[in-house]
């Protein structure tokens, strides 16, 4: 004969509380596939067209792909970063509507933000704006050229909660 322990309702709640966590999808569960649509960026090595003004280069932004976007998704979200300096964001984030779309093309753009797309973070260097360019987007910019370029890529809901994210290494500059 076994002996099987009587558990308190609240160990029991608290169990399966556990258990569900592992067994369902978190926040994050869903990642969005994001790609250049470009082929002379090939996240390795930044193109002198993406290069910043300041450093010679056109500016210009990679053309990238987002697809695999959740149903309830609102608006997307890219955060242009150089991870070996600053925080998230720091050359430019932009975002744009959507209404059920489970793909989008982000155009390349330099002066102007693509039609339907709002700027929401400047980027960091000022000088860089003062010379031209979007002050939503800086290309590739750093004077040790030995830094690595990524956009973050979040979708969001109407209440600005994040259903799914990706990212997408821009090349080293």
């Amino acid at each position: 004969m076994f002996y099987i322990p009587k558990f308190s309702a609240t160990f029991t709640i608290i169990f399966l509380v556990i258990i569900s966590c592992f067994s369902t999808n978190s926040a994050f569960s869903d990642t969005l596939k994001v790609q250049h649509l470009d082929a002379s960026w090939d996240g390795k090595t930044i193109p002198k067209n993406g290069v910043c003004l300041r450093r010679g280069g056109e500016g210009f932004s990679p053309e990238i792909g987002i697809s695999m976007i959740p149903e309830k998704t609102r608006s997307i979200r890219l955060m242009f970063t150089d991870l070996d300096f600053g925080k998230e964001g720091g050359h430019g984030g932009i975002e744009t509507k959507i209404n059920g779309e489970s793909e989008i093309t982000v155009p390349s753009f330099r002066d102007n933000l693509p039609n339907g797309f709002k700027g929401i973070k400047k980027h960091h260097c000022k000088k860089c704006r003062e010379i031209g360019g979007s002050h939503y987007y800086n290309g590739p910019c750093s004077p040790q050229k030995k830094h690595t370029y990524e956009v973050f890529v979040y979708a969001l809901d109407n209440n600005g909660k994040t259903l799914a994210k990706g990212s997408l290494v821009l090349g080293k500059y």
